[in-house]
């Protein structure tokens, strides 16, 4: 359990310290944010998207150590991820077209989370996850180019990925949920 804490971690500071000791902290987002006022409306379904982790509340259903180890490598490999797609991918690709850039910045970063289907037999429930990190890959990515800064795509990562392990699954609002995917049409396999 220690040793991809201590991988993820590894592999994050030590691309950090590249960018520092190169002075490549403006081209990879890892400086202040520059963006004008108007841009702060993209941070509304940032903290909105960080904070899904808390609608049913939260438990611990590890022992607390494990939990915590848990927590820091998830928290780490958003650290990673972003640094990854936002810093690199999409700084690389930005220079010969944008939109592709973007593009393809967010659908990479939504379709490496295809590997949690190792993790579960909830096929369908990855596939979601899938979607939902492609439409969050997107936001992170407007705001990472717009702002010229990753250090709030990292601070929402971060937060939704270590919190996620102490995600209560039922809660006040899974029945409301429920009830709002019965009413919708079922989905073609």
């Amino acid at each position: 359990m220690l040793v991809p804490v201590i991988c993820i971690l590894v592999l994050g500071v030590t691309a950090t310290l590249w960018i520092i000791r190169n002075g490549l902290t403006g081209k990879f987002g890892l400086c202040p944010f520059k963006g004008n006022r108007r841009l702060f409306l993209w941070f509304v379904p940032l903290i909105l998207r960080s904070c899904t982790n808390l609608t049913n509340g939260l438990a611990i259903s590890a022992p607390l150590g494990v939990a915590l180890l848990i927590a820091a490598n998830m928290a780490f490999g958003g650290y990673v991820e972003e640094i990854i797609f936002r810093g690199v991918l999409l700084r690389a690709m930005a220079k010969d077209n944008l939109r592709s850039a973007i593009l393809v910045s967010a659908v990479t970063f939504g379709a490496g989370h295809i590997v949690n289907v190792f993790h579960t037999a909830n096929i369908f429930g990855v596939l979601l996850q899938v979607g939902y990190a492609i439409v969050i890959g997107f936001l992170h990515t407007v705001i990472a180019y717009k702002g010229g800064s990753l250090w709030l795509c990292i601070a929402s990562q971060i937060f939704a990925n270590g919190t996620s392990v102490f995600v209560q699954e039922e809660g006040p609002f899974l029945p409301a949920l429920l009830l709002l995917f019965s009413a919708l049409p079922p989905p073609i396999w």
